[in-house]
């Protein structure tokens, strides 16, 4: 089963960036930050549980925790494919960064302080960058150097 995931057009003209199968007939399901507004998803992660007879209490509330800022989850999609793949990329740079402290000293992106510590982007981004532990907490700031370092 083969998954592809981009920036996907919809019916109104407006884009999602979604994952969906042609071997497997499925349409295009948002992903990430693209999949509707929190309290949609998790609605659909409560009947999901239900339907999987998931009832241990530790199990469903951790699926009410949102992963990223649960304030950025739309469902009204953007202008462009290219806005639906930042959209993603955010989303990805939100939940699946991963951080580790290699012994090898480089300046923070941020602030160019010396630092060891790494923030590795799995999940289709291929990238790696340090960021002090004072700028870690500065997303906004991390990702748009993140954006450049990309480019």
């Amino acid at each position: 089963m083969a998954r592809i995931y981009g920036a996907r057009q919809r019916l109104s003209g407006r884009y999602d960036y979604a994952v969906w199968s042609d071997e497997e007939s499925w349409p295009p399901q948002p992903e990430g930050y693209c999949a509707g507004p929190w309290d949609e998803i998790l609605r659909r992660h409560e009947e999901g549980l239900t339907m999987m007879g998931i009832i241990d209490p530790a199990m469903r509330e951790a699926w009410r925790k949102p992963q990223g800022d649960q304030f950025r989850f739309h469902s009204d999609g953007h202008a462009t494919p290219e806005e639906a793949e930042a959209c993603y990329r955010r989303y990805s740079f939100d939940c699946r960064r991963e951080f580790d402290t290699p012994e090898q000293q480089e300046p923070c992106a941020i602030c160019a302080e010396w630092t060891t510590n790494m923030i590795d982007f799995p999940q289709g981004l291929w990238f790696a960058m340090r960021a002090c532990v004072d700028c870690v907490k500065k997303t906004d700031e991390l990702f748009a150097a993140y954006e450049q370092l990309r480019k």
